[in-house]
């Protein structure tokens, strides 16, 4: 097994160190996705066949957790010494070249042939709006923009628009960015009513952010919880099961939202081990970003051209088989656009380790032979998986303000 040495990036002075990502909430990154993608399986044979419900319907609530997730995510490696333009320069790498990459597929695709799209309709303002993350209400009554499952970006992109203004009162800024979250809940509660910006930017989902940086106030304080523990991870996931099923018709807020927070609690207590499959999960959850905006469009492929004239049982499991398509897609997009094109924005924005630490991948994995090379890219998500819950459970007992996740 090849064990894998983090690069060191020089700190500017005042900054802290950045340890190793967590990996158990790489593999919940995946997870979830994996759970929109089956929802979303679900939803297109519901939608051909006239189906009476989505078998897979609870995977929509994978969505819940990714909030959940971000919220954690961002107040845990956020380092307000380095300030807002630092932090606004690594969300942005993050986040838009494949956001960009896809709309404008979506966008070519719109003009080549229309009616391959449903409620996908591109005009200059759509188009627009589109870019700069600024929904619009289609004509099927869903606020989205072109690539409609952006819609939850509009949400992230918003969310980092908060955080980052919060970034001002320095280490309060998860506080002060919870206080504004809540109130803006507030405010959509009192004045639910109004255009579909406003009940869009003022829906209880935001919440989710919410929960997620208090789970980070938790991490800190509660070392059982930075130690790794499988009996506190197993309460948490049985706690979250059961929540889902008693809450289940109470607001989304709550039925859903709780629950991942609870899911996400729970990964947090996981400790795990290096080896292959725990890299190949790994390997999946970076590619988690490009699988959850991807997928649609590659199960419609088998959907469209089979449909009713092939019959149930055949869509159903040839559809099943492109799941299979999709993650190999995802990687595909991970290491060719997803991930040099984050390096090369942050090799422009300054970071000149970036675009070194970046590009290199993208050779290592489409080099033939390629089932050699797959073998050696597990092998180095092994080597830095191991590595990571190696430093975390040697730092979990340092000071709590030095845990901060290695991911973007």
């Amino acid at each position: 097994m090849i064990a894998v040495p983090a690069i060191k990036p020089a700190r500017a002075p005042g900054t802290r160190r950045r340890p190793a990502r967590l990996v158990s909430l790489q593999i919940l990154r995946f997870l979830a996705a994996f759970l929109v993608v089956l929802f979303h399986l679900g939803s297109g044979l519901e939608e051909t066949f006239s189906l009476s419900s989505n078998v897979f319907f609870f995977g929509a609530d994978g969505v819940d957790v990714f909030f959940v997730l971000s919220g954690f995510i961002i107040a845990y490696t956020t380092d307000p010494a380095r300030g807002v333009l630092h932090f606004l320069k690594r969300r942005i790498a993050r986040i838009v070249p494949l956001y960009w990459f896809l709309t404008s597929g979506v966008v070519l695709i719109a003009l080549i042939g229309p009616n391959l799209l449903q409620s996908t309709e591109v005009t200059p303002q759509t188009l627009w709006r589109s870019y700069l993350f600024l929904p619009y209400q289609k004509e099927n009554g869903f606020t989205q923009p072109i690539l409609f499952l952006g819609w939850t970006l509009c949400y992230e992109a918003y969310f980092y628009a908060i955080f980052a203004v919060s970034l001002i009162a320095g280490r309060f800024a998860p506080w002060v960015a919870c206080t504004v979250v809540y109130y803006i809940f507030l405010v959509g509660l009192l004045w639910p009513e109004g255009p579909a910006l406003w009940r869009f930017y003022t829906d209880p989902i935001i919440l989710e952010f919410l929960f997620g940086m208090l789970l980070h106030q938790l991490y800190l304080h509660w070392p059982a919880m930075r130690e790794g523990s499988l009996p506190i991870a197993s309460g948490l996931i049985a706690a979250g099961v059961a929540f889902y099923a008693l809450l289940f018709d109470f607001p989304d807020v709550v039925g859903k939202g709780v629950p991942a927070a609870l899911i996400v609690a729970a990964f947090l207590c996981l400790t795990l081990s290096g080896g292959r499959i725990v890299a190949l999960l790994v390997l999946l959850g970076d590619a988690s970003y490009s699988l959850y905006l991807s997928h649609p469009y590659i199960l419609q492929l088998p959907i469209r051209t089979m449909g009713e004239d092939v019959g149930f049982i055949p869509t159903a499991i040839v559809t099943s088989c492109f799941i299979v398509v999709a993650l190999l897609v995802s990687l595909v997009l991970f290491f060719a656009v997803e991930r040099p094109a984050q390096g090369f924005l942050l090799w422009l924005f300054g970071d000149r380790l970036a675009r070194r630490a970046e590009l290199p991948r993208l050779g290592a994995a489409l080099r033939p032979p390629f089932g050699q090379n797959l073998r050696i890219l597990l092998d180095r998500h092994a080597g830095l998986a191991q590595f990571g819950e190696g430093y975390r459970g040697e730092q979990a007992r340092q000071r709590p303000d030095r845990h901060r996740a290695n991911q973007c």
